[in-house]
């Protein structure tokens, strides 16, 4: 084979060492290029045995290999997701160790990346090609069981020496099963199940609903209690959050019930296989040990109920493969596509074709849900489990989206909403054609301008999608403004399926385009070529020469209006009338809009620096709050700033935007602004030089890593000894951003992010990572005053305990924080919520809650928001203050120190849509 292999990096070394032989066998195909993970010398051991090999303890650096075409994710499981975006991003492809992801935030993401990126990624579910697995589908397609009604699957593996290293830390298995509660495993038990149904594939079934339900949480416990004493945290009540068994019940479109099991604690033999079908011709049942074989009964033909499908490669097994193998050869043939494989490879679609390029093609199993899959409707009863468009899983108005759906089926003639065609279109701008995102074809699609003979293909695309008939040559080519270049389309095997046209309107001026008339065949909905198509025309108006974009829609086309708000197109709001039918379209697509931002920071006392920041982007829409760390030894550069605060200063620059308090004046910055999207306007806090200059599709977490990465060359060039983390100077930090559709956020150490949706409840987003940390300070500091250990030598004495807390900053088992370590990719916690509902944000850093981060009250986060909701930051800080002042000696409430720097953020995201969110 002449093909150049495909280039592989692996991240993480441990997990990733039990593909070496896959890897060599395969070596035609796929060749080890580099190596990535945290521990220098894991990769050392690699470097030894692959002396070519690149290493690497920085993903970000593996990243910007251009020797490395695509990466095997085999690192911890609530890294995934993050990690392959942005490999993605950084235009490689991805096979990744299960699971693909852990919230369905980052699920989202992962596939709307897939899908704008173009490239390939597959979940490396391998259950799915066990011999038994791969047979009982060939059978179960070829329709031997009959029509399939029930499946059952699980997961019973005991790992738990697997959740603890030796001294009794957890790693990240323990860590998941300490901090979440639910099937946080499941890929192994519905894994075969979804091949079985070729459930999300053309011709299969989908998922319909889902009940999940986990059990009491005791086996870790007294496994802990008997391994490593009673005094262990984890054989504490209440320290594992995740039941000893999740299981969970699901149904599909076709009327299947399936029922998953997960356990991978509790004390018994692994149950490699636990698999059982039932169909309306015969039945299938996994092996349930070693000493067992699995069972097939088919009606007809097993007159002994004992027709056995066994693990070895002749006596039953082959009679059933034989059998398998008839039918499929019978008149019956076969009803979808079939898998011939018969152990994990990596997919045909990434070998290298004869140029050395990848060749993507059809989806891999388990693959995420893809461009190719066919995306339909959703019942409100579950809004996660099929593969739909996000407007259609998030908007608050899902019987308008099925009333206009059933209009298009029952008369097309009809769906021209005469009473709302009777108003006029709305429209929607988009400020700058500079920062258009990168344009990917979905897979599959070509994109070419306008040739003879496509007028028969825009009309019918023109009427499929909206409903009327229009003439090409009346609508399009007698138009001043016509190109053959300008009119767009997407072809599926060079016919076309979607089109736009990038025009221009003389009432708009020369440096406005103008989106016009884009439409996609109903047939290939839901695969991104609205978004596609529209971003082909946003590029050919840039080429010529225009600088800005606008177009014209109809209220009710809310898929739409959606797409375009991911163009970042945004209302042009002129008269209230317009305002009131904005905002009745927001709350359809169940959006916010307008920001109000209330800020303020304080030091903690008149005569000491504040190393806090605030962060207030109204552009970027980047809010939130940053806390310095200063080193254990003092440090004070010429201007007088500490490690601390030039942390944090480091931080709000590369963010693009924020204020810090003047620490000379010992007053506290505040604001209070309304903030229409897109208009800069700047709140009395202050809005750094730079608001916004990071462009729309900017990366919260990496903005952050780029900051951690200035702060350590800082660090050196002041001769800081950063080998010793206590030395080091560092920034927590809490940040979130406003996406329209969707929060993002990143945030370490003990900064937190809290939400306030409209029925009151208050959920946070994020965990005080170092509260226990601090609590065990806090009980070494009361036990030396127990012991009459002087006050002004009880600081002294604490060292050793503070710098074994420094020490854990980063660690796996202790908190993130920035300090120059490019471990704060793994530790740092980030992640993104819908925006339906959320009513307001807050970010506040730890001298805003120092009086209840022990408090043991459930209730304490959803107490303070409603503080700061009912007497403003101010006066909120004004009575912390007063506090202080009534316990100088922190005995009331016990802390480190009377008073800490505060600062608090608060965005108040409103009902309906933004005001003049586009200037001329």
């Amino acid at each position: 084979m002449d093909a150049k292999p495909l280039r592989l990096g692996i991240v993480g070394g441990n997990r990733g060492g039990r593909f070496k032989a896959t890897i060599e066998a395969l070596s035609h195909l796929v060749r080890l290029s580099a190596i990535c993970d945290l521990r220098e010398d894991t990769v050392r051991l690699w470097q030894a045995e692959y002396p070519e090999l690149k290493g690497y303890t920085d993903y970000d650096r593996l990243l910007e290999d251009p020797d490395v075409d695509a990466v095997l994710l085999a690192s911890p499981m609530l890294l995934h997701a993050r990690q392959a975006v942005r490999a993605l991003r950084a235009g490689k492809h991805v096979l990744s160790e299960v699971t693909a992801a852990h919230t369905l935030e980052d699920a989202w993401e992962l596939v709307e990346t897939v899908e704008s990126t173009g490239l390939t990624y597959m979940m490396s579910e391998n259950y799915c090609f066990e011999r038994a697995s791969m047979t009982v589908q060939r059978m179960a397609e070829a329709g031997v069981f009959g029509e399939i009604t029930y499946l059952e699957g699980g997961y019973i593996h005991d790992l738990r020496h697997a959740v603890h290293t030796e001294d009794g830390s957890l790693t990240w298995r323990g860590e998941l099963h300490r901090d979440y509660d639910g099937l946080n495993y499941p890929t192994h038990s519905i894994g075969p199940l979804a091949k079985w149904l070729w459930l999300g594939r053309e011709g299969g079934d989908r998922l319909a609903s889902l009940s999940a339900f986990t059990s009491n949480s005791r086996a870790l416990q007294h496994y802990f209690r008997d391994k490593f004493g009673a005094d262990h945290p984890a054989a504490q009540d209440g320290y594992w959050k995740q039941g000893d068994s999740a299981v969970a019940h699901l149904t599909t479109e076709a009327g299947v019930l399936i029922a998953l099991r997960v356990d991978w604690t509790s004390p018994r033999p692994h149950n490699m296989h636990s698999y059982s079908l039932q169909g309306t011709r015969g039945a299938y049942a996994s092996r349930r040990h070693d000493n067992e074989e699995d069972l097939v009964w088919l009606e007809g033909r097993s007159p002994d109920a004992d027709a056995l499908l066994g693990r070895r490669a002749g006596g039953r097994m082959g009679a059933a493969r034989q059998l398998c193998g008839r039918v499929r050869s019978a008149s019956l043939g076969p009803s979808r596509p079939r898998s011939r494989r018969e152990r994990p490879r990596w997919p045909r679609r990434l070998q290298p074709s004869r140029a050395g390029r990848i060749r993507v093609g059809r989806p891999g199993p388990q693959a995420a849900p893809h461009r190719r899959v066919r995306r339909g409707r959703m019942e409100r009863r579950l809004p996660v489990v099929r593969a739909v468009p996000r407007q259609r899983r998030r908007a608050g108005g899902d019987a308008r989206f099925s009333q206009v759906s059933q209009a298009y089926e029952a008369d097309e003639e009809t769906v021209t909403m005469t009473q709302q065609r009777q108003l006029p279109q709305l429209v929607m701008r988009r400020a700058s054609l500079a920062d258009l995102p990168p344009f990917r074809l979905p897979e599959g699609y070509t994109c070419r301008s306008f040739q003879p003979g496509d007028e028969a293909h825009w009309e019918r695309i023109v009427k499929l999608a909206f409903g009327w008939e229009r003439s090409f040559r009346e609508r399009i080519q007698s138009h001043f403004y016509y190109r053959p270049g300008r009119v767009l389309f997407l072809c599926r095997d060079g016919v076309p399926v979607a089109t736009a046209c990038a025009w221009q309107e003389p009432e708009w001026g020369e440096d406005w385009g103008y989106l016009h008339m884009v439409g996609v065949d109903p047939a290939f909905a839901g695969q991104g070529l609205g978004y596609a198509v529209s971003l082909a025309a946003l590029n050919r108006m840039k080429e010529d020469g225009k600088e800005r974009a606008m177009l014209e829609t109809d209220d009710f086309r809310l898929p739409a209006i959606l797409t375009y708000l991911k163009l970042d197109f945004r209302p042009d709001v002129p008269d209230e009338a317009l305002l009131n039918r904005w905002k009745q379209a927001y709350r359809e697509l169940g959006l916010p809009y307008g920001v109000k931002v209330m800020s303020a920071t304080r030091p903690g006392s008149a005569a000491s620096a504040n190393e806090d920041a605030l962060v207030v982007d109204p552009e970027a829409h980047v809010y939130g709050v940053v806390d310095g760390v200063s080193a254990m030894l003092p440090y004070e550069d010429e201007a007088g700033f500490t490690g601390g605060r030039i942390a944090a200063a480091l931080l709000v620059e590369a963010l693009g935007a924020g204020t810090g308090a003047d620490a000379d004046s010992g007053a506290g910055a505040g604001a209070c602004a309304d903030v229409g999207a897109g208009a800069g306007a700047d709140t009395d806090a202050g809005s750094g030089a730079g608001a916004g200059a990071l462009g729309a599709d900017f990366d919260l977490a990496e903005a952050v890593l780029r900051a951690n990465a200035s702060l350590m060359q800082r660090m050196l060039a002041a001769g800081v000894d950063v080998a010793a983390k206590w030395k080091r100077w560092g920034a927590v930090f809490a940040i979130v951003r406003w996406r329209h559709t969707h929060l993002e956020y990143v945030q370490a150490g003990d900064c937190m992010l809290l939400a306030r949706y409209s029925d009151g409840s208050v959920r946070t987003l994020t965990r005080n990572q170092v509260a226990a940390f601090d609590l065990k300070a806090l009980q070494a500091k009361q036990q030396l005053l127990k012991n009459g250990t002087p006050a002004e030598k009880v600081s002294h004495r604490l060292k050793p305990v503070f710098k074994c807390n420094r020490d854990k900053a980063n660690a796996p088992d202790g908190y993130a924080v920035m300090n120059g370590d490019p471990a704060l990719a793994y530790t740092m916690e980030y992640g993104r919520i819908s925006c339906a509902n959320v009513v307001r944000i807050y970010a506040i850093t730890d001298g805003m809650f120092h009086f209840i981060e022990n408090d043991e009250d459930s209730r304490k986060w959803e107490k303070l928001a409603d503080a700061l909701d009912e007497r403003g930051i101010d006066s909120y800080m004004d009575e912390l203050e007063r506090e202080e002042a009534l316990d100088p000696d922190c005995e009331r409430h016990p802390r480190h120190k009377k008073s800490d720097d505060k600062s608090a953020v608060i965005v108040e995201l409103p009902s309906g849509p933004e005001t003049d969110l586009a200037r001329s």
